[in-house]
C-alpha cells in the first residue's frame, strides 16, 4: 500500500519535497492541511464546472468553452481529486507513517495549486 501511495505521490510530483530525515511531524497540522486542500479543490471545481457549461466556441458566441481548455481543466481536476483523496485517506489511517502522510498532503496541496492556476487562467475568460 505504501508503495502504491508513493507512486501516486511521485506521479503528482510530491516527492520532490519529501524529507526522509527523522523529525517530529504534527499530525493535526497535516490533517488541517489535507482538509484545506480538499475544500479549496471543491471551491475551484465550481469555477471549472461553470466554464465547462459554457456553449462551445464558434460563430457569434462571445463567452464560450474551448475543447483544449476543457481537457486542461479535466487533467488538472483529476490530479487534484486524486491528490486530495490520497491525503484524506492518509490522515484518516491510524498508524500511517507520518512521512508518508506528509508527502501525501504536500502532493495534494501542489496538485490543488496547479488546478487553481488552470481555473484562474481560464475561469474568468
Amino acid at each position: 500500500m505504501t508503495r502504491i501511495l508513493c507512486m501516486a505521490i511521485l506521479a503528482l510530483g510530491g516527492c520532490s519535497t519529501f524529507n526522509t530525515a527523522t523529525s517530529t511531524v504534527d499530525m493535526t497540522a497535516l490533517s488541517k492541511s489535507a482538509y484545506t486542500a480538499k475544500s479549496t479543490y471543491a471551491g475551484l471545481l465550481i469555477v471549472a464546472v461553470a466554464y465547462n457549461q459554457r456553449p462551445p466556441c464558434g460563430g457569434t458566441v462571445v463567452i464560450c468553452r474551448d475543447p483544449v481548455v476543457v481537457e486542461q481543466i479535466r487533467k488538472a481536476s483529476v490530479a487534484a481529486d486524486a491528490g486530495t483523496q490520497a491525503a484524506e485517506n492518509a490522515v484518516r489511517s491510524l498508524g500511517s507513517n507520518p512521512l508518508v502522510v506528509q508527502a501525501a498532503v504536500t502532493a495534494a496541496t501542489q496538485s490543488v495549486a496547479a488546478f487553481k492556476v488552470v481555473t484562474d487562467t481560464f475561469g474568468s475568460k
